[in-house]
């Protein structure tokens, strides 16, 4: 299996981890029929050594690229995906400019299921959207515009120029149902426990849809207080 190793200033340390899902909860996220489990998909991949390559069409196979962090993607899954500040700490008002742009995407490109603007990074949990039968949009081409819009805006409103956010991201492929609440719960504790509020429904540059299928979170995870990220 590749490893992740960071490069540059890219500092990508806290989260929980990028291992293969704890095989706790359905493999199958959200309830969804798929056979093979996207769980099983990466395992089999990983053990037959799939090699990173350049493609740039994303389908219902494992895809991995290489940069300075390996970048996996599978269609249908559900991402976690994090990238920071080139310039440390925001002011509130850059902070919005990046939530408005998370939002306006959504819906089109892909779903924005969960997010949390932090003064120097993000975090969102996303599904790309079909662009054709058999494939899905790739999340570089999702992200750009995210990016490179809010750094436009983030440069005229401060007056700067020049690099508003570190090249590379690093996102996760969300493996099954315990994964994905320990991620929902791990961006809605980001400000509380940064200090910026008591309670994460007082964090102004965040939103929770809540769980695809309308259910509540399991008691100890997602929004729960008792909850906390599990490998």
């Amino acid at each position: 299996m590749q490893t992740a190793s960071n490069g540059g200033n890219t500092d990508f340390s806290s989260g929980p981890d990028n291992a293969v899902g704890d095989g706790s909860g359905p493999d199958n996220l959200v309830g969804e029929s798929r056979s093979p489990s996207i769980r099983d998909k990466i395992v089999a991949a990983t053990d037959e050594g799939v090699a990173a390559t350049d493609s740039s069409i994303v389908g219902p196979e494992l895809l991995i690229r290489k940069h300075d962090l390996p970048h996996w993607q599978i269609g249908g899954a559900y991402y976690f995906i994090t990238f920071r500040s080139a310039r440390g700490k925001l002011p509130p008002a850059a902070q919005q400019i990046l939530m408005d742009c998370l939002l306006y995407g959504d819906g089109d490109r892909y779903d924005l299921i969960a997010g949390v603007v932090m003064p120097d990074h993000a975090h969102c949990v996303i599904r790309p959207k079909e662009s054709a039968h058999g494939q899905w949009h790739d999340l570089a081409v999702i992200l750009k515009p995210i990016k490179g819009v809010s750094a436009y805006r983030i440069n005229r409103l401060l007056g700067l120029r020049g690099s508003v956010w570190q090249t590379e991201r690093r996102d996760r492929i969300i493996r099954n149902e315990s994964e994905f609440e320990s991620y929902i719960w791990y961006m809605c504790q980001n400000p509380v426990k940064a200090g910026l509020v008591t309670s994460p429904k007082h964090y102004p540059y965040r939103i929770d849809r809540g769980h695809p299928t309308g259910k509540p979170y399991r008691e100890g995870s997602g929004q729960g207080p008792a909850g906390s990220p599990r490998p």
